[in-house]
């Protein structure tokens, strides 16, 4: 691997010289001799941050993408999370692996959890359920919004989720939230068993 020439992709494309920075990172990209050393570079490269909102698709398809990856099919915590983060460039691509066809960030987030959980899938996880709670509530005492086909089943899950939403709140800061809103899906429930 030559750092210089990604160094000097980073000047010339900053410099809007594009055609010219294309070509030195395809130079750069094909300066990779080794998996392991693609492997970290790539790691590096994430952790630093350097890329912005988003990462350029050459880069993000030809190393980013097959490390995290392998990660992936390997069940490494490290690699599902960087799935996650880089979500923009990952549904972006003409061809994903069938096992990521279907993934949104909380899935991978929620898949890193189970295999390694850790502060920032913990907190993640979390966090989106506490939303998506907002969010089914929002039209009460009308109705919740949780599904596609508003079934006591579907209402019996949301409260799954809510156990498992209080599991992870070990610092009891959605305690009330979570009392309050599983009250509301219980209610619903009751009310589409008077229905049915």
């Amino acid at each position: 691997m030559n750092t210089d020439l990604y160094e000097q992709f980073v000047t010339l494309k900053d410099s809007g010289k594009k055609a010219d920075a294309k070509e030195v990172l395809d130079l750069f990209i094909a300066s990779f001799q080794t998996p392991e050393g693609i492997r970290d570079w790539v790691f590096r490269f994430l952790e630093s941050g350097d890329y912005g909102h988003r990462i350029r698709h050459e880069i993000y398809e030809k190393l980013v993408y097959p490390v995290l990856l392998n990660g992936y099919l390997e069940n490494d915590v490290c690699s599902i999370e960087w799935l996650a983060k880089t979500f923009s460039n990952l549904v972006c691509l003409k061809s994903r692996h069938k096992l990521l066809e279907d993934k949104c960030p909380f899935t991978l987030y929620r898949e890193a959890f189970t295999l390694g959980p850790n502060k920032e899938n913990k907190a993640y996880v979390l966090n989106q359920l506490i939303r998506w709670f907002q969010f089914a509530e929002h039209e009460w005492p009308d109705y919740l919004i949780w599904g596609t086909d508003d079934t006591i089943e579907e209402y019996e899950d949301l409260l799954n989720e809510v156990d498992f939403a209080r599991s992870l709140d070990d610092q009891n800061e959605h305690e009330y939230f979570l009392f309050q809103f599983e009250a509301k899906v219980n209610e619903y429930i009751r009310r589409l068993q008077e229905h049915t």
